[in-house]
């Protein structure tokens, strides 16, 4: 593909420049040893797997330890809660909304249909003292619709 295509079969050696001492001892060791770079790579892989699976293990113990924790410190919060509202305290709580609640309503009836009485009789002022010119009353009439709704 290139200027450069050209087949090389040839093996090269290449020998280094201070000259490599190996033991008898250690080369019969090599030679003679019954791993295979296969079964290293496999010892390889189980020692990790073995450790990943063991710090998974811890990890999934301590994020059961830290969901129990949390699991009895809320249920240890919900007995509180528990006692805090029984049937007795939530009906007596529920007995003086409503008293409440009768009380503001009464307060704003009365408000409103004071405020509806004062519009209503300067409405029926402005008729009589405007008869037959009943335009001139406008911001009267308006003023009663507003207190009526």
């Amino acid at each position: 593909m290139g200027l450069f295509s050209k087949d090389s079969t040839e093996t090269k050696v290449f020998t280094p420049a201070t000259p490599v001492n190996i033991s008898p001892g250690l080369l019969s060791q090599l030679v003679s040893t019954k791993e295979t770079d296969f079964t290293r790579q496999q010892l390889n892989d189980k020692f990790l797997e073995e450790k990943v699976s063991q710090l998974y293990a811890q990890r999934e113990e301590e994020t059961l330890n830290k969901f129990e924790l949390k699991l009895n410190n809320a249920l240890l919060q919900d007995s509180t809660v528990e006692d805090e509202l029984s049937s007795k305290n939530v009906s007596k709580k529920a007995a003086e909304m409503r008293e409440k609640l009768s009380a503001l309503e009464s307060n704003t009836a009365t408000k409103v249909d004071s405020k509806a009485k004062e519009a209503k009789k300067a409405v029926k002022d402005c008729l009589l003292s405007n008869k037959g010119r009943p335009l001139n009353c406008y911001e009267e009439i308006q003023k009663f619709k507003e207190a009526a709704l």
